[in-house]
């Protein structure tokens, strides 16, 4: 409610500069209290939804950073890009939790289950990947025949959908593996 209020506020335009490339993810944590972006020029950018301040860059590489979330939670963010690689911070000190390793080209989505227990990656690797946050750990592997650009996951965590480049929309049961 206190973002949807900034925004009638500033008659519905709040911009967030700092980004020196294409930016390709946005996510606002659970509390509204900070929005996160993540760009070409290989930064994520953590900013105070309310001023607008920048709180934080986050820079490990060089490379896009396509992805970015925030846990239900609220106290973690995850990354993901064209490293290859899934980053876990802390969202209070901004410390590197866990790289998760795993796909074998550039990562285009990420999305924690609704209790927070698990997130999924997908991307250019035709790989969907389930992880265990908390332990930085690969719980499941999901092969598809597409480059995943989005994921959803059901509210009780029993399905995930994943969409890309094939045109379809791929609903696995996370149980037994079929679509």
């Amino acid at each position: 409610r206190l973002l949807e209020d900034l925004c009638r506020e500033r008659d519905a335009r709040f911009t967030l500069r700092g980004h020196t490339g294409i930016v390709w993810s946005v996510a606002i944590s659970p509390d509204y209290s900070r929005l996160l972006s993540a760009g070409a020029d290989g930064s994520v950018k953590v900013w105070e939804t309310t001023s607008g301040k920048l709180l934080h860059h986050l820079a490990d590489s060089r490379l896009p950073v396509h992805a970015v979330t925030c846990s239900p939670d609220g106290r973690t963010l995850a990354s993901g890009g064209r490293d290859f690689t899934v980053t876990l911070r802390d969202a209070a000190s901004f410390e590197v939790r866990h790289r998760l390793k795993g796909h074998k080209d550039a990562i285009r989505t990420l999305v924690f289950s609704a209790d927070g227990r698990r997130l999924a990656s997908g991307g250019e690797d035709k790989q969907l990947l389930i992880w265990d946050p908390a332990e930085g750990r690969l719980l499941d592997q999901l092969p598809e025949t597409m480059s995943v650009e989005c994921l959803a996951f059901a509210p009780d965590g029993s399905l995930i959908a994943a969409a890309g480049t094939d045109e379809k929309v791929h609903l696995w049961n996370l149980a037994t593996h079929e679509l």
